[in-house]
């Protein structure tokens, strides 16, 4: 397979197998990528986020639920009944909306897609009954995921507002300020529509290009700024650590430490989001007190940890730029903020750019952070 990725200039475009990059006049950024998936494909459509206050906190994942079904409710059934399934998820930073399945299903998955993006009312009555599940699947969140979010609003504020949202603030939402919030996300900036597995990058370019060219260009609506926290912290039920964005070399070598630590620890939960921005890594526990977890796996062995954690996390990374799901999912968070993103790049450059020495360092700093 060729590796060179299709130029593009004001909306022309060079093609060659297997890639397909455009850039349309809205804004957007399209992406077709074929690759062997076993007959499989994974299509992710991304928007930027817009900003949250306290009296909006929630919006986003409420439009997101809402925007997920259709405005006939038809796009589980259709969706399902190709063999496909359908993600949807809020971010910080993004919402995205993921379909997977058989090949021949692609162009289906479009048309699905196209029902989630429908311009249209949310009544009322719509919105209250969404509310309600959302109620039910907060009262599911696991303590570890809790504990996570307030890490996130303690160090970082308004920039690190949950991406789920507070209830108190989606009751106060109505149909007519879901529809003005869908017109500010469904936007042509700051969208990728991206698609990786066994299909044919122009004909799937095109289809994505007619689904993201109706969209407006949208305003400029800067997220709040994340600056990198200067040390990990040690909460009650959670320890943070700082993340470096995902193209930094660091950002494996901090993944690689909380693997190599859950290795040998069961029960520990890590939770972290791959960001062109600085962020968290959190680690949570099942079982009981984390940093005490974390203490006993590094007394024990810091030399194995490095190495167990080096090997995990590259792992991990193979595993994901390696499917279909990975490579869309970071194109489709990843390409606003940075155009030139590769997956194969970037697994080049962390795989030659982070050493068992790093992972030691990343748990050393961990180390101090759980230091009673």
């Amino acid at each position: 397979m060729l590796s060179s990725l299709a130029l593009v200039i004001a909306g022309a475009q060079v093609f060659e197998s297997p890639k397909l990059r455009l850039n349309l006049d809205n804004g957007a950024i399209v992406h077709a990528e074929q690759m062997q998936a076993g007959g499989r494909f994974s299509l992710a459509v991304r928007f930027r986020a817009v900003p949250e206050t306290t009296e909006t906190h929630g919006w986003r994942h409420l439009l997101e639920h809402l925007a997920a079904k259709g405005p006939a409710k038809e796009v589980d059934r259709l969706v399902e009944s190709h063999g496909m399934f359908l993600l949807a998820e809020t971010g910080r930073e993004w919402t995205l909306f993921t379909i997977s399945g058989p090949s021949d299903g692609f162009a289906t998955a479009v048309e699905a897609m196209e029902q989630v993006l429908a311009d249209r009312e949310y009544a009322d009555d719509e919105v209250r009954a969404e509310v309600t599940v959302l109620a039910e699947e907060l009262a599911l969140v696991e303590s570890a995921q809790r504990a996570s979010w307030e890490a996130w609003e303690t160090l970082f504020g308004a920039a690190g507002l949950s991406p789920f949202g507070s209830l108190e603030a989606v009751e106060r939402a109505d149909g007519a300020a879901l529809r003005q919030l869908a017109s500010r996300v469904f936007v042509g900036r700051g969208a990728v529509a991206t698609v990786a597995g066994d299909i044919e990058p122009r004909v799937a370019a095109e289809r994505m290009k007619r689904m993201l060219q109706r969209l407006p260009a949208g305003s400029p609506e800067p997220l709040a700024i994340r600056q990198s926290v200067p040390s990990g912290v040690a909460f009650a039920s959670t320890v943070a650590m700082p993340m470096p964005p995902v193209r930094d070399p660091g950002f494996l070598a901090t993944l690689g430490a909380a693997m190599g630590v859950s290795s040998v620890q069961p029960g520990l939960v890590i939770g972290t989001t791959p960001s062109a921005a600085p962020g968290l890594l959190t680690i949570g526990s099942k079982s009981g007190d984390p940093a005490r977890q974390i203490r006993k796996a590094i007394e024990e062995g810091p030399d194995v940890l490095a190495e167990l954690g080096l090997r995990s996390a590259k792992d991990w990374l193979a595993r994901l730029v390696g499917s279909a799901e990975g490579r869309t999912y970071l194109r489709a968070i990843l390409l606003p903020e940075s155009p030139a993103f590769d997956p194969d790049r970037w697994k080049q450059d962390m795989d030659l750019g982070t050493a068992r020495s790093d992972v030691a360092r990343a748990l050393a700093s961990l180390r101090r952070t759980v230091e009673p």
